[in-house]
């Protein structure tokens, strides 16, 4: 019991650390993920057209576009 109540806080520290690590790695491939999302979203609105007017309101596809009458 004494060697494990010795041993133990380390142990925690160490597995901590790597569930952070791990945490962060995850949060990068998700950030990455979804930013490829957004751009080929965009490039499908793009591709899509709608008016000139439209196109150039909203030239980099953030934000909603409202469609011109």
């Amino acid at each position: 019991m004494y060697l494990l109540r010795v041993v133990g806080p380390e142990i925690l520290q160490t597995s901590s650390q790597k569930i952070t690590k791990r945490r962060l790695h995850l949060n990068c491939m998700t950030r990455h993920v979804i930013i490829a999302k957004r751009q080929r979203s965009d490039a499908a609105r793009r591709q899509r057209g709608g008016s000139q007017k439209q196109r150039r309101r909203d030239p980099e596809g953030q934000g909603t576009v409202v469609p011109t009458p």
